[in-house]
């Protein structure tokens, strides 16, 4: 089950209050001199613990429903803290296999490559995170991005086809791309841009 991306913002804001107001009121003491400082001391810490390294109290993951003592309680191979600031449901192992941002790479891929599972293009190069991870670049570093050094290549895959025809098509009626279309860099992707991948695709000097 997919948790609304708007009720696990309540629940962060709800984390981040918690946080904000226990620390507030509740300061740690460096050097406790009583038996009640060090009580006060034990209570303040265990609100922070977090055992299982995840990235989530126990005192939260005890509220979500999460299991403290495992950092991936629903065994999907996605932290639960990482599933929770990332709008996905820690006790949900199904979302795993989700496409949240329909860009062609699962929300558990997105994880290990260190990618956004709501954001098509993590790093706003232009280049989707689907080809990035097709071509080896680091979708989470706009200056990595891939380059296969043919020219009018718009999908970077080595050659110019049918493919990168249709994406400079794309691109020239305004259609979301998932690269970029504009081979000359000339204004916006436009009728010239078509007629250069046509050519290069047609082996003619472009």
């Amino acid at each position: 089950m997919h948790v609304p991306t708007y009720a696990w913002t309540l629940i962060r804001i709800a984390v981040i209050s918690t946080f904000i107001g226990t620390s507030i009121s509740a300061p740690v003491l460096a050097n406790p001199t009583s038996a009640g400082d060090a009580v006060f001391v034990l209570v303040t810490a265990a609100a922070f613990a977090d055992a299982d390294g995840d990235g989530l109290t126990d005192e939260v993951e005890a509220a979500l429903g999460t299991d403290p003592l495992d950092a991936d309680s629903d065994g999907d191979g996605m932290p639960d803290g990482w599933e929770i600031w990332n709008g996905l449901d820690p006790r949900d192992g199904a979302d795993a296999w989700d496409d949240s941002d329909c860009d062609g790479v699962t929300n558990l891929d997105e994880f290990l490559h260190g990618l956004s599972p709501f954001a098509c293009d993590s790093d706003n190069d232009g280049y989707w995170d689907v080809i990035e991870c097709s071509r080896g670049t680091d979708g989470a570093c706009a200056s990595s991005y891939p380059k296969s050094g043919v020219r009018c290549d718009i999908d970077q895959d080595g050659c110019v086809n049918a493919v990168d025809i249709q994406f400079v098509i794309n691109g020239a009626l305004g259609m979301t791309t998932p690269v970029p279309t504009n081979v000359n860099a000339v204004g916006d992707t436009d009728a010239i841009d078509v007629q250069l991948v046509i050519l290069s695709a047609l082996g003619m000097n472009s």
